[in-house]
């Protein structure tokens, strides 16, 4: 892949964002929508919603789920925003108990949306 090389649209829906929604969110503007992913991929909510959830700190889980879940929505990132609005659902009834699972899901529908972002930053910042 040449820089500046647009994203393989096919391996970000199988990672569950859905690419045509997210670049209308952004009027458009493919660039802008893509640079938005990359940010996301490097944004550190995630690892700290994990240390959040480790120390049982339900405020601070609260806190990051809820920026993931405003960025994944805005993204159109379809699973890792179920994941983190039903979080946040559960951090608001207090249900602590029923989290670890959820958690469980989020860790995978993240995974594939950074793995599917990465290889396309890794390739656009390659020479040919």
């Amino acid at each position: 892949m040449n820089v500046g090389e647009k994203m393989d649209i096919a391996k970000l829906q199988d990672a569950g964002i859905d690419y045509e929604d997210g670049l209308r969110r952004c009027a458009g503007n493919d660039t802008l929508y893509e640079r938005l992913l990359g940010m996301f991929a490097q944004d550190t909510n995630y690892a700290e919603s994990l240390e959040a959830f480790e120390k049982q700190d339900w405020d601070g889980l609260f806190s990051h789920m809820h920026e993931i879940k405003g960025m994944s929505s805005n993204l159109s990132m379809t699973e890792v925003y179920a994941d983190a609005a039903e979080i946040v659902a559960l951090l608001r009834a207090q249900d602590y108990d029923a989290i670890a699972p959820v958690i469980d899901r989020l860790r995978k529908s993240y995974a594939l949306v950074i793995e599917a972002i990465g290889a396309w930053l890794v390739m656009k910042s390659s020479p040919v």
